[in-house]
C-alpha cells in the first residue's frame, strides 16, 4: 500500500512538473508571437515613414521639375518676344527708309 502511495505521489508530482512545463511554454509561446507582432508592426511603420519620406521626393522633385519646366517655358517666350520686337524694329526701319525714299523723290 505504501509502495502505490509513493508512486501515486510521483506521479503527482510528474504531473504538476508537466503541467507547469506546460504553462511556461505557452507563456513563452504567446511572448514570442507578441514580439514577432510587435515587429511587425515595427515593419510596417518604418514602411510607411520610408513610403512618404518616398512621396515627399517624388513631389519635390516633380515640382521641381515643373518649375524648371516653367522657367523653360518663360524664357522661350522671352526669346520669341525678343525675335518679335527685333522684327518689328527692322520693319519700322524699312518703312522709315521707304517714307525717306518717297520724300526724296
Amino acid at each position: 500500500h505504501r509502495v502505490e502511495q509513493l508512486k501515486a505521489m510521483e506521479l503527482d508530482k510528474m504531473e504538476c512538473l508537466m503541467k507547469e512545463q506546460l504553462a511556461k511554454a505557452r507563456e513563452e509561446e504567446e511572448a514570442a508571437q507578441r514580439h514577432a507582432q510587435e515587429e511587425a508592426e515595427l515593419a510596417n511603420l518604418r514602411d510607411e515613414e520610408a513610403n512618404a519620406e518616398w512621396r515627399a521626393v517624388v513631389a519635390s522633385t516633380r515640382q521641381k521639375l515643373q518649375k524648371a519646366e516653367a522657367a523653360k517655358r518663360e524664357e522661350e517666350a522671352r526669346e520669341m518676344l525678343a525675335e518679335v520686337a527685333a522684327l518689328r524694329m527692322e520693319q519700322l526701319e524699312e518703312e522709315a527708309k521707304e517714307e525717306a525714299r518717297k520724300e526724296e523723290e
